[in-house]
């Protein structure tokens, strides 16, 4: 009996499960957002189902997908913080539900606060935590760029971005293009907000962002995802802005001023935005902060074709602060300890001076053109130039001890970890300090004092016999690690939707960087000339004057202010 029942019970759960499959028919409905304002593609908008609970984001074209929909009837929510709500009723009873053209009015109001999105300031950005003197300063900002998207990149970026924490644990940062242009070093990898674009949120808040490796239609990407910034005055939202910000970190005073037409009846488009960042101090003692930047761009729409040419820029000089040990935090009495700035007598007066000072100016202009023969095809050609040079101070010295405070061998520890400890040392410079914290910070009249009691004669410069050279030799100078950049490049690429179901990417990129990394002289502080030689070959070979040679080329060289070397 059990055998003759068991096929008529398959037969019956396998038309259960088809029944049941074909009455779960699930469809796509997309479509794409358009500004009412501008006439341009709205994105970075949030487009719902509640009910569902599911929701997409338009990209840089305005274009969404909801994917995996039951069939049914159902109000789609289109929201954002620089539009108004708006709700659309949905039929869904095909495979596909194309709602093509939405027309989304902006919020001018929401916009203006939704500028809060991306982040002005981080605790990593452009080197102001970095620990080691020689560091060039080249920290990543453009993860800040995906902050708010991804919950799990906004807790790395905004909570764990002061313990170093990356994404995935890798070093390489996301690809960014900005108005098809890619923008990160093609050296470094990384990109800068604040040296290089220079907080200017107004004007770079347009942008696509896929995070891991989804694929995007502008650029490559990258294994921590990719970021593309739409920045041409014609995606640029009618406005006259002013604002200012205070804030507690590397600069405490920010005025921005952002002036946009819009897309006006003549097809013509342009908009200018600059900015004054500063702090005479900023939360570390003894750093500073005096940053500009400025942003020019011009469109021109005719028919299906749409030109670009904008330009920007980020002149700045900051006092960039150092890490240090516990022990010199417990000595200092103070968290914030910075041992990279020292008092200095000038005209009788004790002024803060800090020896790394970065100063950075790499503006750049980008060309690019637009071509859209249909909805489903879109072709663009973008040019870029970025030039400009990359400077950081530092101390440099020969034959002389450290000029740091916090040197492990000025600090009481150094006395404690010897074979035996010597303890009674230990103690004495322990109770010094404690008594004078400033002595963990530079002397800077000690420097000079010292620069300008050596004097001493040079024999042989330059590798020629007989040429000779006395004077007051710098024990001590400032250099600057210099990073002079020229940049050329090239991109075009092209997307085409093949069909409902398929969609086309293509195009290449050529990027030719050129850097000539060098050191200058920047001070002599109060000597005459300065000797290019090895210090720390000249301590490892005793005897040997060969190896204190950097250059056996132009061995002996005299080095002066301007000087490379």
């Amino acid at each position: 009996m059990i055998k003759r029942l068991l096929p008529i019970f398959i037969i019956l759960v396998s038309i259960s499960v088809f029944s049941f499959a074909q009455s779960r028919k699930t469809a796509i409905i997309k479509g794409r957002l358009t500004n009412s304002a501008t006439k341009s593609p709205f994105n970075d908008l949030k487009i719902s189902i509640p009910e569902l609970g599911v929701f997409a984001r338009s990209d840089g074209e305005g274009a969404f997908e909801l994917s995996e929909i039951p069939y049914g009837k159902y109000t789609v929510i289109v929201s954002g913080l620089s539009a108004n709500a708006d709700s659309i009723s949905v039929s869904v009873d095909k495979d596909l539900i194309d709602l093509k053209e939405i027309i989304v009015t902006p919020n001018e109001k929401s916009a203006s606060q939704g500028d809060a999105e991306i982040p002005t300031i981080s605790i990593t950005d452009n080197g102001n935590s970095g620990s080691d003197p020689s560091d060039d300063g080249s920290q990543s900002g453009d993860e800040l760029l995906i902050a708010s998207r991804d919950p799990f990149v906004s807790a790395a970026v905004h909570v764990l971005g002061g313990l170093f924490f990356r994404p995935r644990g890798q070093r390489t940062q996301n690809e960014t293009e900005i108005n098809g242009i890619p923008f990160n070093n093609a050296q470094t990898g990384f990109l800068s907000w604040s040296t290089q674009l220079g907080d200017q949120s107004d004007v770079f808040r347009g942008r696509d962002i896929r995070y891991g490796l989804e694929p995007s239609p502008y650029t490559f990407g990258s294994a921590n995802g990719s970021t593309y910034i739409q920045a041409t005055a014609a995606d640029q939202q009618k406005e006259t802005k002013v604002t200012y910000t205070a804030t507690d970190r590397n600069y405490k005073n920010k005025v921005m001023f952002t002036k946009n037409s819009g897309l006006m009846k003549n097809g013509w488009a342009y908009s200018v935005s600059a900015n004054k960042r500063w702090a005479q101090e900023g939360y570390r003692p003894g750093t500073f902060f005096d940053g500009y930047a400025y942003y020019a761009a011009v469109s021109k729409v005719m028919n299906k074709s749409q030109f670009n040419l904008t330009t920007f820029g980020s002149p700045l000089s900051q006092a960039r602060g150092f890490m240090a040990t516990q022990e010199a935090y417990n000595l200092a009495g103070n968290n914030y300890y910075n041992s990279d700035w020292g008092y200095q007598t000038v005209n009788g007066q004790q002024v803060k001076r800090a020896s790394s000072v970065q100063k950075v100016f790499q503006p750049i202009t980008i060309l690019n053109y637009e071509y859209k023969p249909s909805e489903k095809t879109r072709w663009t050609i973008a040019a870029g130039y970025q030039f400009g040079k990359d400077k950081t101070s530092g101390l440099d010295g020969y034959n002389s001890s450290s000029p740091y405070g916090n040197y492990y061998k000025n600090l009481p520890g150094y006395y404690y970890t010897q074979t035996p400890p010597d303890s009674v040392t230990g103690n004495i410079v322990k109770q010094e300090l404690l008594a004078n914290p400033g002595l963990l910070q530079i002397d800077w009249n000690k420097l000079y004092s010292d620069n300008r009691s050596n004097t001493e004669t040079i024999y042989n410069v330059n590798g020629i016999q007989g040429n000779n050279y006395t004077g007051l030799r710098s024990l001590y100078v400032i250099d600057n690690k210099v990073n002079d950049l020229k940049k050329f490049s090239f991109n075009t690429n092209f997307e085409h939707q093949q069909n409902e179901h398929a969609t086309l990417y293509g195009g290449f990129t050529v990027v030719s960087q050129h850097n000539e990394i060098y050191k200058e002289l920047a001070d002599l502080l109060g000597g005459n000339y300065f000797v290019n030689y090895n210090q720390f070959a000249s301590q490892q070979y005793v005897g040997n004057p060969s190896y204190n040679q950097n250059n056996l080329n132009d061995p002996n060289a005299v080095v002066k202010v301007g000087d490379k070397y």
